[in-house]
C-alpha cells in the first residue's frame, strides 16, 4: 500500500497558525498508530519545480 501525502497536511501540522492545524492533529491521532504498526516511514521531499 503507498500512501502520499501533500504538503499543505504537513504544513497544517507543524504550524499551529494553520486554518487546519487542529484536523491535522486529529488525523495523526486516528492513523499514527496504523503507520507505525504497518511499518510506514515518512519520507518528505523537496517541491517540485
Amino acid at each position: 500500500m503507498k500512501t502520499f501525502v501533500d504538503t499543505f497536511y504537513i504544513v497544517a501540522l507543524v504550524n499551529v497558525r494553520d486554518e487546519h492545524h487542529e484536523k491535522a492533529n486529529q488525523l495523526v491521532e486516528i492513523y499514527d498508530k496504523y503507520f507505525t504498526q504497518a511499518g510506514f516511514r515518512v519520507l518528505m521531499l523537496d517541491s517540485i519545480n
